[in-house]
């Protein structure tokens, strides 16, 4: 299973009913997303008890890389997902690995005569 999302959140609320957890995030930026489009405004995470991710503090920024269900337009925090508090240099290392990946599925596609 692929990561389909990449976002830099603000963590607004953190509510628990029975084993799923969700949380409601302010998105900062959107790095990657594939199956849900993500507006930057308020967004909720749905995640379970069992995820081994860090507790999500409220009034924190975070990286967040998780998963998307298409049918139910939802971001999932579920074992594989990534949160992490947020610092500047993680973004510019983001945005310098998404140049890098784009840089070679381009040559990629230059290589097999692929023309964009």
């Amino acid at each position: 299973m692929v990561l389909n999302h990449v976002i830099r959140a603000r963590v607004k609320e953190v509510r628990t009913r029975g084993q799923e957890l969700t949380a409601t995030v302010e998105v900062k930026e959107v790095f990657k997303s594939s199956l849900v489009n993500i507006p930057r405004e308020t967004n909720t995470l749905f995640y379970i008890s069992s995820c081994p991710c860090p507790p999500l503090s409220p009034g924190v920024d975070y990286i967040i890389l998780g998963y998307e269900n298409k049918e139910t337009s939802r971001l999932l925090l579920i074992e594989g997902s990534v949160a992490q508090k947020w610092k500047d240099r993680i973004g510019r290392k983001v945005k310098r690995w998404d140049q890098v990946l784009q840089e070679r599925t381009s040559g990629r596609a230059a290589q097999r005569g692929v023309h964009h």
